[in-house]
């Protein structure tokens, strides 16, 4: 989840670079390298807020089950 999560951040902000520097009649390299430099900085942040979105929904499905056998086994009153 968080390698996707990562992957697609990053590409999103490529293209927004990669069409600003195109807006902007901004030369071919600098926006290129513009666009590689924040390519990486959002895939680690796609990742970390991948992996936090995993553990948080790891965390809440423990939690549900945890719940449901706890009133599954609960003795009847």
């Amino acid at each position: 989840m968080a390698t996707q999560f990562a992957s697609r951040l990053a590409l999103i902000a490529f293209f927004v670079v990669s069409v600003r520097g195109l807006m902007a009649h901004a030369d071919f390299e600098g926006t290129l390298r513009t666009a590689l430099i924040v390519v990486a900085a959002f895939y680690v942040l796609g990742w970390l807020m991948g992996y936090l979105a995993q553990l948080l929904v790891e965390e809440n499905a423990r939690a549900e089950v945890e719940r449901l056998l706890s009133e599954r086994l609960r003795p009847d009153s």
